[in-house]
């Protein structure tokens, strides 16, 4: 892609970052996304083939930049236990830092619920989260950090646990999460230690 291509969607994904967050998805055209980035039409739909597909684009960017913040977090740990409590101990900076990406998660998926299609490249990065955890729970069992005897099942539930506090975080916004989320993977962990899960 040549500079000046690159360039032209960069104003394109700013605009979309600023008009959603301001107004909502629903509440903001393409007309205004590009009144804003200063460019026609034609360039919005050289680079997009809709609001949705612009909307994809960013919810990739930010699932990109949290997945980052994990294995930042993993990067650091001496163990996969350890990896998932100091992940935890930072969800609320990855919450503060995605305050104003959750509602219009929300708002798009109750948008594209109806379009089976669009419905699951909405709900992806769930899926990529729990493949993500699973894989970080096979490298524990095989490096005998932890005894499971169903690691997807492991996974989906750290996916759930998180995406409640998550949730959670929009309905509360006083409580500290972090310490909330970080209670709970500790309880979670040292009950793995003894269970058969």
């Amino acid at each position: 892609m040549q500079l000046r291509s690159i360039q032209t969607q960069e104003r394109i994904l700013q605009s979309a970052r600023q008009l959603f967050a301001a107004q909502g998805f629903e509440h903001t055209g393409v007309h205004q996304i590009c009144r804003n980035a200063d460019i026609s039409k034609g360039a919005f739909y050289h680079h997009f083939c809709s609001k949705d597909d612009l909307f994809l684009r960013l919810l990739e960017d930010w699932t990109e930049s949290i997945h980052t913040q994990i294995n930042q977090r993993f990067d650091h740990s001496t163990s996969i236990q350890e990896g998932f409590l100091q992940t935890s101990t930072s969800l609320k900076e990855i919450i503060d830092g995605s305050s104003n990406h959750l509602p219009l998660l929300f708002e798009f998926w109750q948008h594209s619920i109806k379009d089976p299609v669009l419905w699951k490249k909405a709900v992806r990065p769930l899926f990529q989260f729990k493949a993500h955890f699973l894989e970080l729970i096979k490298r524990g069992i095989k490096d005998h950090e932890i005894e499971v005897r169903d690691p997807e099942l492991i996974a989906n539930t750290i996916l759930a646990f998180s995406f409640g506090i998550i949730a959670s975080s929009m309905l509360d916004t006083q409580q500290d999460w972090g310490k909330v989320s970080s209670y709970g993977f500790s309880a979670f962990f040292n009950h793995l230690g003894v269970s058969d899960l």
